[in-house]
């Protein structure tokens, strides 16, 4: 038969087969032929080959990097709680009694007055009493909504609370917060404005007040003894 196309057979091995390497790339210094442990007999790339182990180096510099700074930042981490536990323990929770008796359940109680704050000082909880009653806000209400309230007052009511539960470890927690996380200025300057305002004025004008009444009052039987002995002589 006439082969019109000019056809030519490709290489095959003696087999038959496609030979697994073209000639043209046999004796190229790009491919490398080698065997692995398991036995097979691979082909590779040498110019691939060193621009993945390149990046596989890199990146694998990259991942212990990162894993230095994790385990430095756990590390870290653990000596930071670790030193706070020791403080506290040193300095805050160190009366034996209240640490087995009365600072878990005064921590409890403290945390329902500061729920209980928080309901006093909502809106919407005193909404259905006007809607009962059919009144307009009484003052309790006003004073209780008030932006100050709604701040300070589930607070107040906690640390009040864990106070009278537990009064020395709630000194020590004062005491360490003053020391150790505010400036000693600012400290210094609210410690004056309470002398001044609560010591040395609302104390002084109350012992001065109740004074003044035992004094009245005194006078006032004096006077009605006096009085009385005349209308009886």
């Amino acid at each position: 038969m006439v082969n019109f196309y000019n056809n030519q057979e490709k290489p095959s091995n003696s087999n038959g087969e496609l030979p697994l390497i073209p000639a043209v790339f046999q004796n190229s210094p790009e491919l490398l032929v080698r065997t692995i442990p398991t036995g097979n007999e691979i082909i590779e790339s040498v110019h691939l080959t060193k621009c993945l182990q390149k990046y596989r180096n890199a990146l694998a510099s990259q991942l212990d990097c990162y894993g230095g700074k994790w385990d430095s930042k756990i590390a870290n981490f653990r000596l930071v709680v670790e030193n706070i536990i020791n403080y506290s323990r040193k300095n805050i929770f160190n009366n034996e009694y209240e640490n087995k008796h009365t600072v878990v359940p005064g921590s409890l109680i403290a945390l329902g007055a500061f729920f209980a704050g928080s309901i006093a000082v909502n809106r919407s909880n005193w909404g259905a009493k006007r809607i009962i009653f059919n009144h307009n806000s009484s003052i309790l209400e006003k004073l209780c909504t008030s932006l100050p309230s709604r701040t300070f007052l589930p607070w107040v009511l906690a640390a009040a609370t864990f106070k009278c539960w537990s009064p020395q470890t709630s000194r020590n927690l004062v005491n360490a917060t003053e020391n150790d996380l505010f400036p000693d200025d600012f400290v210094k300057s609210y410690h004056d404005a309470w002398r001044k305002f609560y010591e040395e004025g609302y104390i002084v004008k109350k012992n001065d007040l109740k004074r003044k009444i035992d004094h009245k009052l005194q006078s006032n039987i004096r006077y009605a003894r006096e009085q009385l002995c005349e209308k009886l002589k």
